[in-house]
């Protein structure tokens, strides 16, 4: 753990309680970090080149788009979204 991460973890348990931690430590307050983020759930999900998976609430589509970039033209990735600001961000980066 750096010494930023470290900090930052500290600063969330005294802010907002313990709540936040986990999802601080993995790293989501960090918008540059969405791609790397992606990648390591794709490489966790076993996601390669010809996969057919699909992803239940994609929200905006931020890891559809990734796992579609990692499924190549040889696989499908299907995306679901019911709100209706995500329906629209997903059409949109399609």
């Amino acid at each position: 753990m750096t010494l930023f991460r470290g900090i930052t973890l500290l600063t969330a348990v005294a802010a907002l309680g313990g709540g936040l931690v986990i999802y601080a430590a993995f790293g989501a307050f960090l918008p540059w970090r969405e791609n790397a983020e992606a990648d390591r759930a794709a490489d966790l999900a076993g996601i390669r080149t010809g996969t057919v998976m699909a992803e239940v609430g994609a929200g905006q589509g931020r890891f559809s788009m990734a796992f579609a970039r990692r499924v190549g033209p040889a696989g499908r990735v299907y995306a679901t979204e019911i709100t209706p600001q995500g329906v629209a961000a997903l059409a949109q980066r399609a």
